[in-house]
């Protein structure tokens, strides 16, 4: 009844009868998902360890005063159980967030940048990535707040994948 009323009767009774309707009718089925539910105060708590900066490059951009593309990037992902405590997360830019949820740098034991092997060496991601490779991150204003080793372990193990630029 429903599908007559809204489509009319013709199209209805040919879809109730599994004939093709003379007009294209998309029939979409709803799949109920699941989705990590983030604290929100994760993102607030990182960046203000951090001193609004990212921790690879120092960046801190702001218009009229308003910080921008700098976010709270997990080291242990939500979605892979990584809990929502700041010694779990980094203050990164944009570029760094990225790189790091792909597995082209990681940070080592020491909180040094590694670059992965198989990252590009043009110019531009030189200037951008390698010139990082070896380099301490910048500290959180807190020691408890530091990224803990099995973080980083989990995020060497599961994403960046590279044993050879670690033990360089």
């Amino acid at each position: 009844e429903l599908l007559s009323a809204t489509l009319g009767e013709g199209i209805a009774d040919q879809i109730d009868s599994g004939t093709q309707p003379e007009s294209e009718l998309v029939v979409r089925e709803l799949a109920p998902t699941w989705r990590v539910v983030r604290d929100p105060r994760f993102s607030v708590r990182v960046l203000r360890a951090y001193e609004e900066r990212c921790v690879v490059c120092e960046v801190a951009p702001r218009h009229r005063a308003r910080l921008f593309g700098i976010e709270a990037a997990h080291i242990r992902w939500a979605a892979a159980q990584g809990p929502d405590e700041v010694w779990n997360g980094l203050s990164m830019c944009r570029m760094r967030h990225a790189g790091l949820d792909r597995g082209a740098f990681t940070l080592d034991e020491n909180l040094r940048v590694r670059g992965a092997s198989q990252l590009a060496r043009d110019e531009r991601t030189r200037a951008l990535f390698h010139a990082y490779d070896g380099r301490e991150i910048r500290p959180p204003a807190h020691a408890s707040d530091a990224p803990r080793p099995d973080m980083l372990r989990w995020h060497h193990r599961e994403v960046f994948r590279d044993p050879a630029a670690l033990s360089g």
